[in-house]
């Protein structure tokens, strides 16, 4: 299967015929059920399809599809004993991990872990289903709460154990991508059962116990407890404060072996090396070692880089305690391979020699440093050397690869859905709804039309009756105007009274002028 699906991608001319073999082998293997799922090779070669169609311009819509098909064909109830099972846990962390965000990757969420992440983190074989969950690129952040949440009664029991650490680990670094739920998660690292006088949590008794919750209090911690050690070192507010004065808080002995153990190196330079820890929290930390730096110096190549780191993170009075302790036994580091390394970025020959002249390349470093501080920022010499990289970029990074499907590819999208034989259930439940919501709205559409035309009735009628007044209001107006203009019989007639008058004056006149002449 594996040679098949190289050649078909290999291959420019057989490329169209993949998501064909794809949608075949996936509607067998559902045909096939839960039993063809815990097969070694049937579940494998799922895996191996799915990352076949990656590197197709659509693959990622592809794959996506893919895992939404196998999770509609999964039950609830069958959800546990493919987690349990070696070969189906793999497939079921594939689907969860492709999955697209949004709706399809909260209803997987919902529907299959929902209430079973105890259960399901507990056991050898589950418990990676629950990281892949954590660590999914559909994972948002209302999911990370509802899983945290769930899983809080349980943390202190899961980070006891190295072996169920991981679950712990993934949900810290979704926290801390999100900024949800972190105080929350620490806190149920930090405290034991029982304690819940706040006087007693703030104890020097009480301190380290955060430290060694997860680093533990010998030997050397486990890999992902180191990682959960920089992930919370890493959170906001007070949760990467705590962590770095419980770390300090620890014996001398147990931070000289840590910071000689491949593991253990990694979580003190992660603490010198934090945006969110003061630096007198910091300085702290290097000076709890003082008198013990030639030791750790000596103790391999992570004791001789966890020595430059405080080299690097110190201030010039503690740079020169490094430097003057170091120069007693200058001979014995240089001698081995990892030592020298140390004598080079101290400069220790040069503090032996000239003093001044080491003094006051600290002091002109420092001067540059604060010049230019507020344009490229000041991380203490840290710039470009990160122990652990932060979740959030890592989570956006992630996000990133895999998209939603956009408009332009949902054609694409429903065409292979229906090549995979996806949701013929549902769209006959689908049409069901649709034909029920068209039958109502036509009879919304037959009420709202039968009230239109009642409505358009009365304001007819009302528009008659309001011309029938208007028709008689001009009739009396009418009939008014009519008696006004009708003369009375009892009435003088002054007009031909006046129309005599003239005729005399005129007449008068005419006699008047003639005597004048």
């Amino acid at each position: 299967a594996r040679a098949l699906m190289s050649a078909l991608q290999s291959t420019p001319q057989l490329r169209d015929l993949l998501s064909d073999a794809v949608a075949a082998l996936v509607n067998n293997l559902v045909q096939i059920g839960v039993e063809g799922m815990q097969k070694p090779h049937l579940s494998a070669t799922l895996q191996e399809a799915m990352d076949a169609l990656k590197p197709l311009p659509e693959g990622r819509v592809l794959v996506g599809a893919v895992a939404h098909r196998i999770m509609e064909s999964i039950d609830e109830n069958d959800v546990t004993r493919l987690a349990k099972d070696p070969s189906g846990s793999h497939l079921i962390e594939k689907v969860v991990q492709e999955l697209p965000s949004g709706t399809i990757f909260a209803e997987m969420y919902s529907k299959w872990l929902r209430g079973k992440l105890v259960a399901l983190s507990t056991d050898k074989l589950a418990n990676h289903v629950v990281q892949a969950l954590f660590g999914a690129a559909g994972c948002g952040e209302a999911e990370v709460i509802l899983a945290v949440q769930e899983l809080l009664p349980s943390v202190w029991s899961l980070v006891t154990r190295p072996d169920r650490c991981g679950v712990v680990m993934k949900a810290a670094e979704a926290c801390s991508k999100f900024h949800v739920m972190e105080k929350e998660l620490s806190d149920a690292i930090r405290y034991k059962e029982g304690i819940k006088d706040e006087s007693e949590q703030q104890s020097p008794k009480t301190i380290p116990i955060f430290a060694e919750n997860v680093l533990g209090t010998r030997g050397s911690p486990a890999y992902v407890k180191s990682m959960l050690a920089q992930v919370l070192l890493t959170m906001r507010g007070e949760v990467a404060r705590s962590f770095a004065a419980s770390l300090s808080a620890l014996e001398v002995e147990r931070l000289v072996q840590l910071s000689c153990d491949k593991t253990g190196s990694r979580v003190i330079e992660a603490a010198l090396k934090s945006t969110v820890i003061p630096e007198q929290a910091k300085l702290g930390l290097i000076n709890k070692l003082k008198g013990r730096y030639v030791d750790v110096a000596l103790g391999g190549p992570c004791g001789s880089r966890v020595v430059e780191c405080f080299y690097r993170t110190a201030d010039v009075k503690v740079k020169e305690a490094i430097t003057a302790e170091l120069a007693v036994r200058e001979a014995d580091i240089d001698r081995d391979p990892n030592g020298r390394w140390v004598i080079k970025t101290c400069k220790v020959r040069l503090f032996r020699e000239k003093k001044e002249q080491w003094l006051s390349g600290l002091q002109k470093n420092v001067k540059k440093r604060e010049m230019f501080a507020d344009i490229v920022g000041d991380d203490g010499g840290q710039q470009g050397s990160k122990a652990y990289s932060s979740p959030s970029s890592a989570g956006r990074k992630q996000a990133s690869k895999q998209p939603d499907v956009g408009p332009e590819m949902t054609p694409l999208y429903e065409e292979f859905m229906r090549k995979l034989g996806f949701g013929k259930a549902t769209r006959i439940k689908q049409e069901q709804k649709k034909g029920k919501d068209d039958q109502d709205e036509e009879e919304k559409e037959e009420a709202t039309t039968a009230e239109a035309a009642a409505a358009i009735e009365i304001k007819q009628e009302e528009k008659r009756v309001d011309e029938e007044k208007e028709e008689e209001e001009k009739e009396e107006e009418i009939d008014e105007s009519k008696k006004r203009k009708k003369p009375s019989k009892s009435a003088p007639q002054p007009q031909p009274i006046m129309i005599k008058t003239m005729v005399e004056e005129k007449q008068e006149q005419e006699e008047l002028s003639k005597a004048v002449v």
